[in-house]
């Protein structure tokens, strides 16, 4: 059975771009659970990102988007993803210093302007930050969005802005980051000991420099294409960094990264 609070209407500041418009407060249910809750009552006590899918994950012959499993280093595990433009923004996500853990679909959102009935919705990723909050995502490339999605994303924006939390539109990445966080994806595992000692002398080398090519930070190890998966997962790890935005090289400029 379905309980459902009624709050009172507020008035609800929007993030950027977004003109203010009286709301309900908004609820939400999530889990098996059908009961609605205020959002600001359950974003105090409910990390939404380790809730359960709300949607079936089913995959039929003829369907148009492409489910997959991506595996977010961030949680650690698999996530479950309705296409292959949510899989790139979860590859984003995942590398973000900020993002503490990713969920898909884990919670319905209920709104209601007065004098209409209740609409709900269900974000494609929501992230727990490592500083605290969540980060709401919903995921549309810019061609898809029509005037019943930007509804449904200002509707949102409100939602997520009444209790502090981050809202992003995503589905538009630099075809070039995407390119180059996939190959750092695939050196984010942990290192074995004995890289482990490259790592620390590749990190030692760059914070004596200040700044060097990929190209000479490889060629202070004795077998050099060895070097070059431990740069990966130290780019990953944000122990090095540099411009995603390039093709990365033997010519890339590599710099001391946040969590060296």
């Amino acid at each position: 059975m379905t309980v459902t609070r009624e709050p009172p209407a507020t008035d609800l500041e929007l993030v950027p771009g977004f003109a203010p418009r009286r709301v309900r407060e908004p609820l939400v249910d999530f889990g098996e659970d059908e009961t609605r809750l205020p959002l600001s009552e359950a974003a105090a006590t409910v990390d939404f990102s380790r809730q359960p899918m709300l949607r079936d994950y089913n995959i039929y012959p003829g369907m148009k988007n492409f489910p997959v499993r991506y595996w977010a280093a961030s949680n650690w595990g698999h996530l479950y993803v309705e296409s292959w433009t949510e899989r790139d923004a979860a590859l984003e996500l995942d590398f973000e210093l900020a993002v503490d853990h990713i969920g898909a679909q884990s919670l319905r959102l209920w709104c209601q302007l007065p004098g209409e009935d209740p609409t709900w919705h269900i974000p494609d990723l929501i992230c727990n930050l490592r500083g605290g909050g969540c980060l709401v995502v919903d995921v549309k490339p810019p061609g898809l969005r029509n005037d019943k999605f930007k509804g449904v994303t200002e509707q949102t924006a409100a939602a997520c802005a009444s209790v502090g939390w981050e809202y992003r539109i995503m589905g538009d990445p630099d075809p070039m980051v995407i390119k180059n966080l996939w190959l750092l994806w695939h050196h984010n595992l942990d290192l074995h000991p004995a890289m482990e000692r490259v790592a620390d002398l590749l990190v030692d080398y760059v914070e004596e420099r200040g700044q060097c090519t990929i190209g000479e930070l490889s060629s202070e190890v004795d077998d050099p294409p060895l070097a070059r998966p431990v740069i990966w997962h130290l780019l990953w790890w944000h122990e090095l960094d540099c411009d995603l935005r390039e093709q990365i090289s033997d010519w890339t400029v590599v710099t001391l990264g946040s969590e060296a």
